[in-house]
């Protein structure tokens, strides 16, 4: 499922910018990076360096592009924010390695050229796309497809099998970042940053644990997510990685599978 997810992507651009001038979030647009210049009625300082502007929580927007159109164009609807209600038009050119726009700070009117002239309130810039590499956009769709909750529904060590009501308390909990947190009856018992690789086959899943009863050490373990069930078998801190999903008698590993919780049951 994940290695079918990657097909589906395409090249990501990220955002970094050479701002002159703070520039408005609202205008920028997704998933767009390495921003190379800015015009701002006309001005342009080429002098400047890469200055970091993320926006952690842009505000809502509503876009509708028309692609039909010479030159192409786009208007943004602030939904949400200090905006709110405010509509901007905006031209743009799209190819293989660039992204360039203009859109009108000033109103609706829609800018006629890719050009900034002095006074005009038209905004120019000019993007460089930045590729994904293969094992990032897989480590990408990974992340994603691991982040819940989860509740085992089988667990063995060493060949033995834990019992129903052992199950029941246990629990593991993974965000987008990465982070797991692992529960026994509702208590941390391991919690760390995990590192996947779903390049290696089978797919690899180690995790540095910064709490619990193995704090400062890390394990290295294998994973699959097949029919809706996440399976990571693992053995203790320092010892190899495991080679195949199995817990046998004496083997050191640790075989444990786990659904996905519902959004009714984690209410």
């Amino acid at each position: 499922m994940v290695r079918a997810a990657l097909h589906a992507r395409r090249p990501r651009l990220k955002r970094s910018a050479h701002i002159r001038r703070p520039l408005h979030p609202n205008l920028l647009p997704k998933n767009v990076a390495n921003l190379r210049s800015i015009r701002r009625g006309g001005d342009a300082d080429p002098r400047i360096e890469a200055v970091e502007e993320p926006v952690d929580k842009p505000a809502r927007q509503k876009r509708l592009a028309d692609a039909t159109t010479t030159p192409k164009h786009f208007d943004t609807t602030i939904t949400d924010g200090p905006a709110k209600g405010k509509t901007y038009s905006a031209i743009y050119e799209l190819n293989d390695n660039s992204y360039r726009y203009c859109g009108n700070l000033r109103g609706k009117e829609r800018p006629a050229k890719i050009m900034s002239a002095p006074g005009s309130g038209v905004m120019l810039q000019v993007l460089k796309r930045e590729r994904q590499s293969a094992k990032e956009a897989f480590v990408e769709v990974c992340r994603k497809e691991l982040a819940a909750t989860w509740l085992a529904v089988s667990f063995e060590r060493d060949g033995s099998s834990a019992s129903a009501e052992e199950l029941k308390k246990i629990k593991l909990i993974i965000d987008v970042e990465g982070k797991t947190t692992s529960l026994i009856d509702g208590k941390v018992f391991l919690a760390g940053a995990s590192a996947v690789d779903p390049t290696q086959d089978p797919m690899t899943f180690d995790v540095s644990y910064t709490e619990g009863v193995s704090k400062g050490r890390s394990t290295l373990g294998i994973f699959r997510i097949e029919d809706g069930l996440l399976t990571i078998c693992r053995r203790s801190p320092g010892q190899p990685r495991p080679s195949e999903f199995a817990s046998t008698n004496g083997s050191g590993q640790i075989l444990i599978s786990y659904k996905r919780e519902s959004a009714e049951a984690s209410k």
